[in-house]
Parts: C-alpha cells; sequence; structure tokens
C-alpha cells in the first residue's frame, strides 16, 4: 500500500470510528420514534368503554372526557356473578388494518385511580394473525397483557413491550402452537387499559393522560449489526485491495526477476563472448595464444605421460611487410585471412591452427610425428607458393618444425620450433626445417 493510499485509508478509518461512535450515541439518547395513542398529537381513535354487563355481569361503567383526560367511571358490585371487569378501549384500526408495534420497544402511559391506593391495571393489546385469530371472535385475537400498581410504581410509567405476556388461558382455549404463543405487536386492533384482576367490589375512577409508544429509527441490535456490517465489508475490501496490491507486487517482482534473469543470461552470452573473443583472433577468426593455452597443458600432460605425441608447424609468410608497404594493410589483410583458410583447410580437424602474431602462424598436430608433421608442412609450403594472391603476388612461406619431447616443456618445444623456423629464413626462405631435438 503506498503512502498515499495508507494515508486515505487511516483517514478513512478513523472517520468509520468516529461514525460508529457517533450512531450508537445517538442511537442511545436520540433516534426516537414516537407514537401518541392518547393525549397530545394522538389520532382521533375510536375509544369507549367496556364491561361485563355484556355478558350478563351487573358493573357499571362509563367514559368521561376533559380536556387532557380519559376518565373511567366504574362499579363493582358485591353480588356479581360473573368475572368482574371493566375497560377503556381504543380501537386503533385504520382502514382496516391494525397498527404495527414491532419496531417500537416500550410504551408511556400516565394513568392511576383517583380513589384507591391499592387497585392494580392491566393493559392489554390485541393482535390479529389470520394463523389463529377466528373471522367473528375477537377473543381470539392474541392478549398481551401487563399488570401493575400505579399507585406503587408511580403514575406515569414506560413500560418495556417485552414486558408483556401471554396469558395461558389463551393459549390452551385456542390451542395455539407454541410459535406463535410469545407476544406478538405486528397488527395491533385494540389497546386496553382496565381494572386489575380481582378487584374487590366498589367504585373507581380510572384516569388516563396520556398513552404513547415508543421506539427507535434504528434499533440497538439492527443497528450494532449495521456498524458490523459496514466493518465487515470495509475488511473485505481492505483485504480485496491488499491481495491485488500484492498480486500486483508480485507480478511486478516476478517481472524485474525476470528482466535480471534476461539481464543476467545476456551478461553471460556477452562475458562467453568476450572470452571468446580474447582467445580468438579477430581478423581470421583463429585460435590465438591465449586460446590454445589450456590445450596446449593437456598435450604436454599426455606426451609426459607417454601417451600421445604433439608435433608443431611454424610458418611465417615470407617478405610480408613488403606485401603491406606495396599494396597496403588492407590487401595485407585479405593475404593473411586467405592464408589462415588455406591452413585450415589442408589440416586435420584435430590439429590446431592458431595465429601466432602478425604474418605468423602455429599448427599443433597431436598424435603426429616428426616426419608426418614435416610432410604436412611441405604440403602447406607448395599449396602457399601455387596459390593465387591478391594482385597476383607472387607469395610463399618459410616452416620450422618440431616434435615435443617427454622431458621438455612447452616453452623449450616452442622454442625449438621457432629456431628451426629463423633457420629457414636464413636459408633463403620457402623452405622447411627441422628442429635438431626431434626424431624423423
Amino acid at each position: 500500500m503506498t503512502f498515499f493510499n495508507l494515508k486515505w485509508f487511516r483517514w478513512l478509518l478513523l472517520l468509520l470510528i468516529i461514525e460508529s461512535a457517533a450512531l450508537i450515541v445517538w442511537q442511545r439518547y436520540g433516534m426516537n420514534l414516537v407514537m401518541p395513542i392518547l393525549g397530545e398529537g394522538a389520532p382521533n381513535y375510536d375509544i369507549y368503554s367496556i364491561d361485563d354487563s355484556s355478558n350478563g355481569g351487573s358493573t357499571f361503567s362509563f367514559l368521561d372526557f376533559t380536556a387532557d383526560e380519559t376518565i373511567l367511571v366504574c362499579e363493582i358490585l358485591p353480588d356479581n356473578t360473573t368475572y368482574s371487569f371493566c375497560e377503556i378501549a381504543i380501537n386503533v384500526v385504520i382502514d382496516g388494518k391494525g397498527i404495527d408495534l414491532s419496531s417500537y420497544d416500550s410504551i408511556t402511559v400516565e394513568l392511576g385511580f383517583r380513589n384507591s391506593t391499592h387497585a392494580k391495571v392491566r393493559l392489554q393489546t390485541k393482535n390479529n394473525n389470520p394463523a389463529y385469530s377466528l373471522e367473528g371472535d375477537s377473543t381470539s385475537d392474541k392478549f398481551n397483557i401487563i399488570e401493575f400498581n400505579p399507585a406503587a410504581e408511580g403514575h406515569r410509567q414506560t413500560i418495556p413491550l417485552s414486558y408483556f405476556q401471554v396469558p395461558e388461558w389463551w393459549v390452551s382455549q385456542y390451542d395455539v402452537p407454541i410459535r406463535y404463543s410469545q407476544p406478538e405487536f405486528s397488527n395491533t386492533t385494540i389497546i386496553e387499559v382496565s381494572v386489575g384482576t380481582d378487584t374487590p367490589p366498589g367504585e373507581y375512577e380510572l384516569w388516563v393522560k396520556e398513552m404513547t409508544v415508543n421506539g427507535k429509527l434504528i434499533s440497538y441490535t439492527h443497528l450494532l449489526t449495521l456498524i458490523l456490517c459496514v466493518w465487515i465489508f470495509l475488511a473485505i475490501v481492505v483485504l480485496i485491495g491488499s491481495m491485488i496490491q500484492l498480486s500486483s507486487a508480485y507480478r511486478q517482482k516476478q517481472k524485474q526477476i525476470q528482466e535480471l534473469n534476461d539481464l543476467n543470461e545476456k551478461l553471460n552470452i556477452h562475458s562467453k563472448k568476450m572470452e571468446q573473443q580474447a582467445k580468438t583472433d579477430a581478423l581470421t577468426g583463429l585460435l590465438n595464444r591465449s586460446g590454445v593455452a589450456a590445450s596446449l597443458l593437456e598435450f604436454q600432460t599426455a606426451v609426459r605421460h607417454n601417451k600421445g605425441q604433439l608435433s608443431v608447424i611454424f610458418c611465417d609468410v615470407d617478405l610480408f611487410k613488403q606485401v603491406n608497404d606495396t599494396y597496403g594493410h588492407g590487401v595485407g589483410d585479405q593475404v593473411i585471412v586467405r592464408v589462415a583458410s588455406l591452413l585450415e583447410e589442408s589440416t586435420r580437424a584435430d590439429d590446431l591452427v592458431v595465429r601466432w602474431g602478425g604474418e605468423e602462424f602455429v599448427l599443433f598436430c597431436p598424435q603426429t610425428s616428426l616426419k608426418a608433421a614435416t610432410k604436412l608442412a611441405e604440403k602447406l609450403r607448395i599449396a602457399i607458393e601455387l596459390a593465387s594472391w591478391p594482385n597476383q603476388i607472387p607469395l610463399t612461406a618459410s616452416f620450422g618444425v618440431a616434435q615435443m619431447t617427454a622431458t621438455e616443456d612447452i616453452d623449450k618445444f616452442l622454442h625449438r620450433a621457432d629456431l628451426s623456423l629463423y633457420r629457414a629464413k636464413g636459408q633463403g626462405r620457402n623452405r622447411v626445417e627441422i628442429s635438431s631435438g626431434g626424431n624423423l
């Protein structure tokens, strides 16, 4: 990751940390979602009282409304033979559909009894679901119930919806599967406030000033899930980006390695070429003195151990300086190249033809006796004399021949051959002379 990208990523990471913390704080202290049911801002829901008189009971109730309160006046008689109840019912169905409270988490109520400190309030909602609700039977809608004493608990209460319970009688009466036995608020049709269970006979005045359902725009669980998903996405992006960058770096490194290998190969080729050039005469392509050195050591070792013979022929073009002076060095170079070709064409594959320097050549003839080498030198002398040369130059060469003995080294051996060449030149040129140290 480059410095620029790393700096950009650090700023992004810091921004995400700040945003995550800000969202958590906002969710905790803000992000409020409020739905009024009773009181200021509430819709004009149908509100009415219900009591057990519809079931043949003797409980009597009615509603009274003030500017800021809904009041339930309820009288429970001691001789009542049925289950006694009276309640405020709020029908929250709009356009044939109840309200969805599943995204809310609590309900706030401000209520109490004016003439009792011991009576309890039962707060309940009914939820309609085709999975268990029966048409024409409102009791089959799921009951979500909680009871409390407003005098003891406080007239203003915020109750988590998770505190509500589904009564066992309802589950048993309608044989509801266990998966539907938990509280449910997705299609709430009625919200009821009533006197609590087992309320003793008497006259009660239950007032309700406010009722709201509360929640968050995003629940804490959903917010944490969202933040976690963002962090996971970022981690995946960083991981993929790192993999792409590593892959790119790897390819770049492989390319660099390949380039280095190619360069190294070119250098090796160049080195071998330079080494070959160092051992080869540039004009004729023949070996030079450096190029034949290793072979001479091998020949010397073989001769010393009586494993072979070695003869040498020194060849020097006669009066070559006159060729250069008369015809120029360009023609002289042509003559040298032609002599080299003639020597190579007239010798065996195992023989080494070396340009010793200037117009002087040396032929190393392994496994060759002095007699055979002398015959070869004579053959070469005649070939040079009879050959056609540039500008019809009459050209001859002188030769010195020697055979290596087991007791002498290379320098002494070559010196003997060189002396025989000088004798050939001194005795008139265009002739072959044999070293006195060899045997015919």
